[in-house]
C-alpha cells in the first residue's frame, strides 16, 4: 500500500547570483537564510538607535560571524538580542601563567563592542585559577574598563573557580551582579559604549604564580 497518493515537487532556483533567495512559484523571489556580519559591521550600518536601525522592522534577524550566532531585533525594534538569550562572546583559547612581578598584570582581556549591552542585558562569566606554593594570596580584580566590578583571593597551593552575573537594571549605566549565588549592591558603570573586560592578577612577591586556567564570557 503507498503511504503517499499525492507527491508534489518545487523546482526552484536562484534568483541572483548573491543566493540570497530562490525563484518561486510564479517567478516571485522568496528569501532564503539570514546574511552574514561582523558585529562591527551591523553596528556600522545600523548605529544603536540611530534612524537606520529604527527603521529596521522588529524581529529582524542576522548572523554574527564574530560570535558564531544570531541576532534578532527585539519587539520594540530598539535594540539587538542574542536568540535562544545567550551568546558565548569569548573564551581563553590557552592558560596564562602569571609570575615576576608584584604590579597588578591584566591577564585577559575582552573587547566589549559599542550598543552591545542593551538596559536589560548582562554578562556572565567564568573563571578558573591555581596558585603555586606562593608566599602568600594572590588577589584578582574583574573590572569595566578602569572600574572595579569584583574581587578575590586565592591562598597559596589553592585553586578558585568563581562564576559572576551582571545585569544592567533597566539603563545600560546602572547594573548589579551576582557572585557565586550571592546577590552585591548595584554599581553605576556606562555600559553603551565601546570599554574593555579585563581580569588583573596581584602577586605577594615576584617569585609566586598563579596560572588563569580558563575563562568564559557570556552575553544574556
Amino acid at each position: 500500500m503507498a503511504l503517499f497518493t499525492n507527491i508534489n515537487t518545487l523546482d526552484a532556483t536562484w534568483a541572483d547570483g548573491t543566493r540570497k533567495a530562490l525563484v518561486g512559484p510564479g517567478g516571485t523571489p522568496v528569501p532564503v537564510g539570514v546574511d552574514t556580519y561582523t558585529w562591527a559591521e551591523l553596528q556600522a550600518a545600523y548605529p544603536n538607535n540611530g534612524a537606520a536601525l529604527l527603521a529596521l522592522p522588529a524581529n529582524t534577524m542576522a548572523f554574527v560571524s564574530d560570535w558564531q550566532a544570531y541576532f534578532v531585533r527585539n519587539t520594540t525594534g530598539t535594540y539587538w538580542i542574542p536568540v535562544g538569550g545567550v551568546c558565548r562572546l569569548d573564551r581563553l583559547g590557552a592558560k596564562v601563567t602569571h609570575t615576576g612581578t608584584v604590579a597588578e598584570t591584566a591577564v585577559y582581556t575582552f573587547s566589549v563592542p559599542a550598543g552591545l549591552m542593551t538596559p536589560t542585558s548582562g554578562l556572565r562569566w567564568r573563571s578558573g585559577f591555581i596558585a603555586g606554593a606562593n608566599s602568600g594570596g594572590a588577589s584578582m580584580k574583574w573590572k569595566f574598563g578602569a572600574t572595579q566590578i569584583d574581587s578575590n583571593s586565592v591562598p597559596p597551593s589553592a585553586s578558585l573557580s568563581p562564576i559572576t552575573e551582571y545585569r544592567n537594571v533597566g539603563a545600560t549605566n546602572v547594573g548589579a551582579y551576582v557572585y557565586n549565588l550571592t546577590y552585591c549592591a548595584a554599581t553605576s558603570f556606562q555600559t553603551s559604549g565601546a570599554w574593555d573586560f579585563s581580569i588583573t592578577l596581584t602577586l605577594n612577591a615576584t617569585g609566586d604564580s598563579v596560572s588563569l586556567e580558563t575563562m568564559s564570557l557570556e552575553l544574556f
